[in-house]
């Protein structure tokens, strides 16, 4: 959320200057929630002499006059709050970019000068946009690919090479080992026994931490005092000193927050602190480990990149998608693609610097990046740090189980059938299930539900007032602040679900069970009432699908005419977020359908895989099923 705002910020905009045309229903209720988080956390910032994002600034023009010009190395994007800032500086002395075009940046320096090429480095008068000076800057040599079977793999390759290289006489501070994703460096350390590598990201505070955690197991202690004083009593660090000190100074100047915490609060509140901060190797070699971002402006001339494959190059952060490609082009703001466009060039910058670069990836994961500049020479990695395992050829499984007369058949088990005939035969019939499929947490959903049912059962008269207590005491209850929002939402759109319903209900919440030509039918339905002669069942949907279910309504449909034979039967959908109620006007047609299928389930022998993969991506069997 704090990335959000400091994005909003750096572009010189405010949450309401986000266009809601074209947006869903939802979106201008979350942000109208953000925009007042963002006041309220801007008035208690100023309410203790705090700033996040400085808003209020002035230059020091004392300390430009000593300067005759100001020259910058640009290798990002610049937004306009930066903008502004240099333009300021331009006002006292002259100021000039460095910069290095190619198709992935081209675009977003227009703003400086239309006529930029790509493969050209320049320097650039700003704001005026007048070339100085220009020259070629082209990629020399494509890397080399190697593919790996495993990541723990890629860690030979990289010790191998290293070890190649500085006997052949390359200097180790001219050689860099690149990581899109900084976990890998665990996998180096635990490898790297020549200790070559220098991890220059540093290593979390691991000892602190637990002496931390330890003051937070603690009994009897209470209070921000008591707190600050066992923190000092941990082995901090030297190099830690001085940050420890400014957190423990910010704790104290919002003491009357902080008092409110208990021990074990404020230690988890630390410990997110102390995640953010780093150590140095200093036991390590000169081989530098580094991120990408960390490349900017190294002079090298033999580097590996690990994981080079379509999960991380590019790789989004959750946050950068927040707001949809056409709100932010709308903005002003970069999108989706020149976010992906941005780290493409700090790679194509990488290899353009570097005179030897090679890639290791994972087999059938390789980024479409490398194929975009061409690169075609791939190779195996032939050097392992284990003998290679013997290989289990995938043997299928004898589907020996068959769909018996004694099989309590559910809307979801024929929706599963439907989905993929054999993850029904390995959930339904083998009986393996997922564990977290029997971890489930309570949701917005299953808590309406329930109040729905208590409210009518309890009090069917006045159903709206209970209910609504009901949504009010648990979300006084919870923690968990989405959760909370998610509830407070959704007792805005049931108002008009109690506004139009004045039920006579025959039942709420009823597991039934009936037989139907041979086949045991079961489920649960939300609520059944009586309307006009005929019977109504009523199914509760919180999703933002409008969609029958065909299916279930037909088990709805089939049970009401087992229960009510001779009355009319129709089954309804009521869709809380769109405030709809939906009838199912061709239940007829969906029963006969779903005796059709039931037929065939019983008759089923082979059980086949789904005949298109993407149902397995997600699929907890696709090991099973060889996908």
């Amino acid at each position: 959320m704090l990335q959000f705002f400091n994005e909003l910020n750096q572009h010189k905009l405010k949450v309401s200057d986000i266009p809601l045309k074209d947006t869903y229903g939802d979106y201008e209720d979350h942000l109208r929630i953000l925009e007042e988080v963002e006041r309220g956390y801007e008035r208690k910032l100023e309410e203790y002499g705090f700033y996040d994002f400085p808003k209020d600034y002035e230059i020091l023009e004392e300390y430009f006059s000593s300067f005759s010009e100001v020259e910058v190395y640009i290798d990002g994007f610049l937004s306009p709050y930066e903008r502004e800032i240099f333009g300021k500086i331009a006002d006292l002395i002259p100021v000039f970019f460095h910069l290095s075009i190619d198709a992935y940046n081209q675009k977003h320096y227009r703003f400086l000068n239309p006529n930029l090429l790509a493969d050209q480095s320049y320097k650039i008068a700003f704001p005026s946009g007048e070339i100085i000076s220009q020259k070629e800057h082209t990629l020399k040599a494509l890397p080399k690919a190697y593919g790996c079977d495993l990541r723990l793999e890629q860690c030979s390759f990289v010790l191998q090479r290293v070890n190649q290289w500085l006997s052949e006489g390359v200097s180790a501070q001219k050689i860099a080992v690149i990581l899109p994703q900084e976990d890998f460096k665990d996998l180096l350390l635990a490898t790297d026994k020549m200790r070559n590598l220098n991890f220059a990201m540093g290593f979390e505070y691991e000892k602190l931490k637990n002496e931390i955690e330890s003051i937070a197991q603690r009994e009897g202690g209470v209070g921000l005092d008591f707190f600050i004083t066992e923190v000092r009593k941990c082995q901090i660090p030297q190099s830690l000193g001085a940050s420890i000190d400014e957190i423990l100074f910010a704790y104290k100047k919002i003491g009357g927050i902080m008092e409110g915490l208990s021990v074990k609060e404020m230690a988890f509140l630390l410990l997110e602190e102390i995640e953010r901060l780093r150590v140095d190797d200093n036991t390590g070699g000169k081989v530098r480990v580094v991120g990408v971002l960390e490349t900017r402006g190294l002079e090298i001339d033999r580097a590996i990149i690990v994981d080079f494959d379509q999960e991380n190059v590019p790789k989004i952060v959750q946050s950068d998608v927040f707001l949809n490609s056409k709100i932010r082009h709308a903005l002003g703001i970069p999108t989706l693609q020149d976010r992906e466009d941005l780290q493409k060039h700090y790679y194509l910058e990488i290899f353009k610097h570097t005179q030897q670069v090679e890639l290791l990836y994972l087999e059938g994961h390789l980024a479409p990046f490398a194929k975009e500049l061409g690169i075609r020479e791939t190779a195996k990695n032939l050097f392992t740090l284990f003998p290679k395992a013997q290989e289990m050829p995938y043997q299928e499984d004898e589907m020996d189980l068959r769909v018996g007369s004694d099989f309590r058949f559910s809307a979801s088990s024929v929706k599963l059938y439907k989905e993929c005939k054999r993850k029904f035969y390995w959930h339904y019939l083998r009986k393996l299930r997922a564990q977290e499929e029997e971890e489930r947490t309570l949701s917005v959903g299953s808590a309406l539900h329930h109040f729905l049912f208590l409210s009518y059962s309890q009090n069917p008269s006045n159903a709206k007032e209970c209910f609504e207590r009901m949504v009010f005491e648990e979300m006084e209850r919870s923690e968990d602040e989405i959760y909370k929002m998610e509830l407070g939402l959704a007792l805005r759109y049931m108002q008009h679900f109690f506004e139009t319903s004045d039920p006579h209900i025959l039942e709420l919440e009823s597991e039934f069970e009936f037989e139907l030509d041979g086949f045991i039918l079961t489920g649960r339905v939300d609520r059944i009432d009586e309307i006009e002669g005929g019977i109504r069942v009523l199914d509760y949907k919180l999703g933002k699908s409008e969609r029958i279910d065909s299916i279930q309504s037909a088990f709805y449909g089939l049970y009401a005419k087992s229960k009510y034979p001779s009355l009319p039967i129709e089954v309804g959908f009521y869709f809380i977020q769109a405030q709809r109620l939906c009838l199912d006007s061709k239940l007829e047609k969906h029963i006969e359908e779903l005796k059709e299928i039931l037929i065939e389930m019983r008759e089923e022998r082979e059980f086949g895989l789904s005949p298109t993969r993407s149902a397995c991506r997600k699929c907890v069997y696709k090991n099973l099923c060889n996908r």
